[in-house]
Parts: C-alpha cells; sequence; structure tokens
C-alpha cells in the first residue's frame, strides 16, 4: 500500500483488525494545516460508518479531551 487515503481506507476495512470505536484526538492542527485533507479524512470516517456497521471513527472535540486541572 502507499500512503494514499484509499490505501488507509482499505487497511481499516479489511486488513487491519480495528476496535468497534476509533477515537481520533488532537485532530485541530492537522485540520488547519491541510483542510482538503481534512475533509477527506472527515467522507473516509462516514464512508467506514457505512461500510462497517457498528464501527465508527470519531473526531473528538479538543475540549473533550481536556483533562481537569488539579487546582
Amino acid at each position: 500500500y502507499g500512503p494514499s487515503w484509499d490505501a488507509f481506507f482499505d487497511c481499516i476495512v479489511a486488513v487491519v483488525p480495528m476496535p468497534t470505536e476509533l477515537r481520533l484526538v488532537n485532530w485541530q492542527e492537522f485540520a488547519a494545516a491541510s483542510p482538503r485533507e481534512m475533509d477527506i479524512l472527515r467522507r473516509v470516517a462516514a464512508d467506514y460508518a457505512r461500510e462497517v456497521p457498528g464501527r465508527r471513527l470519531v473526531l473528538v472535540p479538543e475540549a473533550a479531551t481536556d483533562t481537569p486541572s488539579a487546582a
């Protein structure tokens, strides 16, 4: 496989055993630097949910990944 979104999709659908939910965190910097690629990743996530019922890629908002401060 080469470095492409098609290869990534093939891997998560058929090659690599995936968890029920794959949570992607800290993706905002990637989205800001590569908006076109981020659009593709969003489409891949939607296609994955349709292709593999019961499994999904989740883009976790930054606020949801923050840990409470120990004040």
